[in-house]
């Protein structure tokens, strides 16, 4: 399964965010300042992505359950899943 950004008034994505084995059920991205997201699915894994490259840069494995949310932390640079 995979993640799709789609840019505004183009009717085609510009990349797809390929590696989920499950559905995509979350997606947020830091600051204006990176250019990472992170997508939460159904597969147990959180996934950080490079949205410049469209290349997964991390794997978080160990969920017991799907990952229903993602969130960005200010104020410690951080991801929550």
């Amino acid at each position: 399964m995979s993640a799709t950004e789609w840019v505004p008034v183009v009717d085609t994505p510009s990349f797809s965010l390929c590696g989920h084995s499950g559905p995509v059920l979350a997606l947020t991205g830091g600051t204006t300042n990176t250019n990472i997201v992170v997508s939460g699915s159904r597969d147990f894994t959180a996934r950080l992505w490079d949205i410049e490259t469209g290349q997964c840069t991390g794997l978080l494995e160990g969920h017991v359950a799907a990952v229903r949310d993602v969130a960005f932390s200010p104020v410690r640079g951080t991801f929550l899943t």
